[in-house]
This record gives structure tokens, C-alpha cells and sequence, in this order.
């Protein structure tokens, strides 16, 4: 597979909800070094090893980011999405309705980590594998 918007789509179609784990063990099989998702800015930014990268409109509504985050809530939120009670969509607007502006997923050390809008970071979680087959 090659380093393509479609590639990455296809990706994302395939692994999605519990299957995070998967989803960056492909994205590093094409030797991504990681991907960030901006809310803020309504788009995922994709690094390649390489220094390339590529860009997604995400086309989301309008979201409204509070200037005061709440980490706890956003965590909430987090294990919400991941034990499969929201759709993708949903979470994005609790996330940010939470303080969350932007994720950055790193294919290389496995890890998810969370930002308010100083860039200051709220959550860093180590991304495992499961034994579910998801």
C-alpha cells in the first residue's frame, strides 16, 4: 500500500471504534510517523517518515472549543467512545465540548495524547492491542 489519501481512507473504513490498535499498526506498516486531527481547523494532518505528508478535510459542524478544559470529562468522554457508546461524530463534539482542540496519534510509540486549547496536554493514553478480534 502506498502513502495516498485513499490509502488512509480505506484504513479508516476498515478499523474503526475498537480497532484503534489496528489502525496504527497499518498506518505504521506504511510508515507513518503519526497523524494529528485538529478540530480547531477541521482537518487530519498525516507524517510520513519520509518528511510528506498529507492533509483530510474532516468536514465537521461547526464545534465550539471552550477557552477552560476539563480533563476529567474528557476522559470520560474517551472511555465512552472506546467502550462503543458513540459513533465517531458523537465523540468529536463531547471531545471538544470537553477542552479538546487536537489529538495526535504517534504510529511509532503507540500513543494517543490529547490537547486543550493552550496546548496543554490533558490526556496521554499507550495504545494497546485487545484479544477481542476488533
Amino acid at each position: 500500500m502506498d502513502f495516498t489519501s485513499e490509502t488512509i481512507e480505506a484504513l479508516h473504513q476498515q478499523y474503526t471504534g475498537k480497532s484503534f490498535f489496528r489502525l496504527l499498526q497499518a498506518f505504521k506498516a506504511l510508515q507513518m510517523h503519526d497523524f494529528v486531527f485538529d478540530l480547531r481547523a477541521g482537518e487530519a494532518t498525516y507524517h510520513h517518515q519520509s518528511g510528506a505528508s498529507l492533509k483530510r478535510d474532516l468536514l465537521l459542524p461547526p464545534l465550539t472549543i471552550p477557552q477552560k478544559s476539563d480533563g476529567q470529562k474528557a476522559l470520560i468522554v474517551l472511555r465512552n467512545h472506546q467502550a462503543g457508546n458513540t459513533d465517531f461524530m458523537t465523540f468529536i463534539q463531547e471531545i471538544a465540548q470537553a477542552g479538546v482542540y487536537k489529538w495526535v496519534s504517534d504510529c511509532e510509540e503507540m500513543t494517543c495524547t490529547y490537547y486543550d486549547l493552550k496546548d496543554d496536554v490533558l490526556i496521554t493514553e499507550v495504545i494497546k492491542g485487545d484479544d477481542s478480534g476488533d
